[in-house]
């Protein structure tokens, strides 16, 4: 039998616009759910690569459609009862300063509820001591990461890697002076800096590199989006 969609709400959130040209994005779909449910992305910049993540109860896996007018769509058919949690991400292929946002959507089926964010306003990230991984004289900052792998990110690296928060304190505490990079990305017309950045060994992705040309760090980027601005203002 065909499963019903159904449609008890509607909630439509636009994320902060990035910097540069911009981008935002939206999802359009029920915010609770008693049967199967559908979710539509929304997009304002042509440009866009769009780009779905999902946490979901059992591992539920959605199926991914495009509808007549070319939106990216995702259905769940006869999901669990749970908690789900969608992300729409949008990014405009350009440079390591590529215009982006994300937005979070949370469905609930059944009498599920979801989990409480930690508070993770008094966590202190430890230092990696006085060593600089980049030759500089001010603070420069690289997160490489695998684009393939965005659905295998935490929502705290997804955060990290596509959250206007963090844009916005990494061109607070190191204005242009920062790049988020595919592991592949063609390195020839790339700053001397980040070329040098991009050379720091790497055990994991991804992988954050940050330094003054006194202190730096450089480690897997496990660490909140509270813990990541800590380190921005301790190596700024």
């Amino acid at each position: 039998m065909r499963p019903s969609l159904s449609f008890l709400a509607i909630l439509v959130l636009t994320a902060l616009p990035a910097f540069g040209q911009g981008v935002n994005v939206a999802i359009d779909g029920p915010a609770t759910a008693t049967g199967g449910f559908a979710l539509v992305g929304n997009v304002d910049n042509p440009d866009a690569v769009l780009r779905w993540s999902v946490e979901s109860p059992d591992g539920a896996h959605p199926l991914e459609l495009l509808d007549s007018a070319g939106r990216p769509v995702l259905v769940f058919m006869s999901p669990p009862d749970g908690v789900y949690r969608v992300w729409l991400s949008g990014q405009v292929p350009v440079d390591g300063l590529d215009p982006f946002s994300e937005i979070l959507h949370t469905v609930t089926k059944g009498d599920s509820k979801p989990e409480p964010e930690p508070d993770d306003k008094d966590v202190e990230p430890e230092p990696d001591g006085d060593s600089s991984p980049i030759a500089t004289d001010k603070l420069h900052v690289l997160v490489v990461y695998e684009s393939g792998d965005a659905t295998s990110l935490t929502s705290d690296q997804r955060d990290i890697i596509y959250g206007a928060e963090s844009r916005q304190a990494l061109q607070s505490f190191a204005p242009d002076r920062f790049r988020i990079y595919d592991q592949d990305i063609d390195l020839e017309f790339a700053p001397k800096e980040f070329r040098e950045a991009m050379g720091v060994k790497r055990d994991s992705l991804p992988w954050l590199v940050m330094g003054n040309g006194k202190s730096g760090f450089s480690g897997p980027l496990d660490m909140t989006p509270a813990e990541f601005q800590k380190l921005l203002e301790t190596h700024k």
